[in-house]
């Protein structure tokens, strides 16, 4: 929603897709992942996260983060 210039861009697209990111977050995890939601879809669903992606900055690489919790936590 921080579009520059304009405030119509978002009101005119079909489409709006909104990656957010905690970069204040102290826990490392929360703050290397980016939730992605479609708050309007013209003839479409919308509402709910579309993906929760982790950024690794040890491997710069980007994941689902399930899947990267899956494969990086410890199992008791």
């Amino acid at each position: 929603y921080d579009i520059l210039g304009s405030g119509s861009i978002p009101q005119s697209a079909d489409i709006n897709i909104v990656l957010n990111r905690n970069k204040m977050a102290k826990d490392s995890v929360e703050k290397n992942t980016t939730y992605i939601d479609m708050p309007k879809c013209r003839g479409g669903l919308t509402g709910g996260d579309i993906s929760v992606l982790y950024y690794d900055p040890i491997t710069r690489q980007q994941y689902d983060k399930q899947d990267w919790l899956q494969q990086n936590s410890p199992h008791f």
